[in-house]
């Protein structure tokens, strides 16, 4: 990108035909000063709004890696506390076999969800690591 304007370097084409600095016509330079200052501004308030964009887009990706991640964590809660309870269960009714085989199963799928969820979490944080 450049930041000069067209209206500058119509002004540095007279500045740089001058034979004497010293002859330069103070109005010229002023305006030609004034005309670099305003592309130099112009510049850096683009970039300041494409920082501004690009700080936004980080922290919206930095939210909802930590959304996926507490959503991880309540999964691996879940899936410990039923491991937990079917074991409870388990040792104080031995009868309650059907019961501790249906909590087993559903830690089991419990599990798969959070692997998957994991894994896919991992996907995402390589394709954040690629686009920087």
């Amino acid at each position: 990108m450049s930041i000069a304007s067209p209206n500058a370097d119509a002004f540095d084409d007279d500045l740089t035909g001058a034979a004497d600095p010293a002859g330069v016509d103070p109005e010229t330079l002023a305006q030609s000063l004034v005309c670099r200052l305003r592309a130099v501004e112009a510049a850096v308030r683009e970039h300041a709004a494409a920082v501004q964009a690009e700080t936004t887009r980080r922290a919206e990706l930095v939210l909802a890696q930590a959304e996926l991640d507490a959503e991880l964590i309540r999964l691996y809660a879940r899936r410990d506390s039923h491991a937990l309870l079917a074991g409870a269960r388990s040792e104080s009714d031995p009868d309650a076999a059907d019961a501790v085989v249906g909590l087993d199963a559903l830690s089991r799928s419990a599990l798969r969800a959070a692997d998957a969820l994991d894994e896919h979490l991992r996907g995402l944080a390589g394709l954040r690591g690629v686009r920087g």
